[in-house]
This record gives C-alpha cells, sequence and structure tokens, in this order.
C-alpha cells in the first residue's frame, strides 16, 4: 500500500487499528501482501470514511397535468452507495413520445450498474456503457427507440469529500450547505432536450443537432444553457450566470463539480417538472422540496417531498408536470 496516497493511506490506518499493529508501515507491508478482496474491502472502507455524505434518498410524483390519462408517471428516481459512497439518480421521460416511464427506468437502472464509470472516467464513456446496457433491455423487451426518450440526472459522492453532478438532457441540481444554495438549471432550445439515446445512434444523432441548431438560431440563444443561481441563507438570490453550450457538447453530458471545501449539507437532482407548478414562481419550489429536516436518515426525500407539496398545494402550488428529487445528503442531529 502506498502511504502517499491519501486513501491507501487511511485504507491502511483502518486495517492497522483492527489488526493491532503499531507501526503503520508494516501495516502497509502486511495489508500489500493480502489478496485483493481485502484490499479492496479496506479502500472502500477508507473511501466511505473521507466523505461527510452518509445518506441517500429518492422519490418521485406524478403531475396534476397527467392525472387521469390513464398513463404512468413518466419521471423516475432511484439511489444506493457505490464503494460506500452514496449516489442518487433522476431520470424523466418525453410525454410525447413512446412508452418512456420504461424508458426514464432503463437508464437509471442502467446508471445504477454503471455508477463506477460516472467517478473515474468522463461522462461520454459513462454515458456510452449506460447506454449498452439499456440496448440489451431495449431488445430483449422489444421497445422502440422513441420509448428510450428520457433524461439522466446524476449527483454522487466523491472520495476525500467533493461531489459531482451529472446532466444528460435537461433538469436541475440543487447544492446546499450553510451559506445558501446553488441551483444549476440546464435547458435546452425550443425545449428540446438532447437525451442519451441520440448519443447512441449516429443518424439519431447527426438529427438532432440539426434539429437543435435550427431551434438555437431561431431563438437566438446556445442550444443548450446552464443558468446557476446563488441564494443566500435566507432564500435572496445573490448572483447569476449564463453559460451556453452547442447541441454536440452538451450531447456528452454536463459535469459540475464541489471540492470538499465548499462543506455542502445536500446535493439534488431534480427533474424539470419543478419549474412547472401552478401559482410558483422564482426558486421558492427548488428551494421548498429540498429543504431537509437536520435528520437525514430514512426516507428523508420522500418525508421532505410530501410536506412540502401538502404546504404548496394550500397555496394552490401544484405540480403541473411529474417530478422526481433525488439526493445525497451528509449527517445530522435526529430532530425530525
Amino acid at each position: 500500500m502506498d502511504l502517499q496516497d491519501p486513501i491507501d493511506r487511511r485504507a491502511t490506518a483502518l486495517f492497522a487499528a483492527e489488526a493491532e499493529i503499531a507501526d503503520l508501515q508494516q501495516a502497509a507491508d502486511v495489508l500489500g501482501a493480502s489478496d485483493a478482496g481485502m484490499r479492496d474491502h479496506y479502500r472502500r472502507a477508507a473511501m466511505a470514511a473521507s466523505s461527510p455524505f452518509l445518506y441517500t434518498d429518492s422519490h418521485f410524483r406524478m403531475g396534476t397535468g397527467h392525472e387521469g390519462e390513464g398513463s404512468p408517471c413518466q419521471d423516475w428516481a432511484t439511489h444506493g452507495f457505490q464503494d460506500g459512497l452514496p449516489f442518487a439518480i433522476v431520470s424523466d421521460g418525453c410525454s410525447t413520445s413512446g412508452r418512456t416511464d420504461l424508458g426514464a427506468r432503463f437508464l437509471a437502472l442502467a446508471a445504477t450498474g454503471e455508477i463506477a464509470w460516472a467517478a473515474s472516467e468522463g461522462p461520454d464513456i459513462f454515458q456510452r456503457r449506460v447506454l449498452d446496457r439499456v440496448s440489451q433491455a431495449a431488445r430483449l423487451l422489444g421497445t422502440a427507440s422513441g420509448d428510450l426518450d428520457a433524461t439522466l440526472v446524476l449527483v454522487m459522492a466523491e472520495a476525500g469529500g467533493g461531489a459531482r453532478a451529472v446532466v444528460f438532457g435537461d433538469g436541475v441540481v440543487v447544492a446546499r450547505g450553510p451559506q445558501g444554495m446553488e441551483i444549476h438549471v440546464v435547458e435546452w432550445a425550443g425545449n428540446m432536450p438532447g437525451y442519451p439515446g441520440y448519443a447512441a445512434d449516429p443518424v439519431l444523432r447527426n438529427r438532432f443537432i440539426a434539429l437543435s441548431d435550427q431551434a438555437a438560431r431561431e431563438a437566438k440563444r446556445p442550444a443548450c444553457t446552464v443558468t446557476r443561481i446563488l441564494l443566500d441563507d435566507i432564500g435572496t438570490e445573490v448572483s447569476s450566470e449564463v453559460w451556453g453550450l452547442d447541441a454536440e457538447q452538451a450531447l456528452s453530458g454536463i459535469v459540475l463539480t464541489w471540492p470538499a471545501t465548499a462543506a455542502l449539507d445536500s446535493l439534488s437532482a431534480l427533474t424539470d417538472g419543478v419549474g412547472q407548478f401552478s401559482s410558483a414562481a422564482g426558486h421558492s419550489v427548488a428551494t421548498e422540496l429540498t429543504a431537509f429536516k437536520a435528520s437525514r436518515v430514512g426516507e428523508f426525500v420522500r418525508r421532505r417531498m410530501t410536506k412540502a407539496l401538502a404546504l404548496m398545494a394550500k397555496r394552490d402550488q401544484r405540480p403541473i408536470d411529474d417530478i422526481a428529487i433525488a439526493s445525497i445528503a451528509t449527517g445530522g442531529q435526529a430532530n425530525a
């Protein structure tokens, strides 16, 4: 084991404590000579111990605009742990395409199986591996290409205390800390998101890029924009900035990162339904839906979403579109 590497050093320290070896170098030599399974076990434990993010949860609801249609909710969310580090995923199926409730589930579930690649490689490689899994399921079930028109947004903790989000298509990412909130909103010209499935098919990819570029020219804006909004600890907007990407760039995935020094309390992925509430304005919806209590244990996202939607309904603020939220969070005292 390399004691200059922070994860190896922490893994060695954990092993030394359990094996009651006082000398760290001796413990490193013993652990280094052990089988790969044991080394991986202590490295996973070290990575988990190096991150303040301990909890993860997700939830989704059908919007009022889809109630009574007889169709299933086309948003989906899931969460879990990879090497002891939490991750959370949302996916939003296009309401005007095929059976995209299936596509949303396929993408989210496939992403959980490839989540390690989201941390170790670029988003394009992760996306390719996810789409390989999805295409296998699609062939077995006989789904059409339009069934896979769904976005994919994930948030995950990183070894060392940092965190990242990756957006394919559109969506919202909310980072909360003691000093306030940071909201990233990813949108596309013509409300035509670059779905991950387009990247797997050269014909679909080229057709989409042409249509997206045309929509951008007509709207006199970039094909894809990322709006970053900073709010203070009482929810007042402090600043905002917008940057643009062309369709080809954005199709490969948009990565947002936070170092350990950012000291986040939670990081959440939301589908774009968060921006489609009746009688609601500004960033109040994102603020309310992610206002988790200090106790993050159990279904903290479901609890918060249920309570926030009930409170907003009393103000005649209801989700018109389906909405999904998935979050990772640090620990807190159980005061809920």
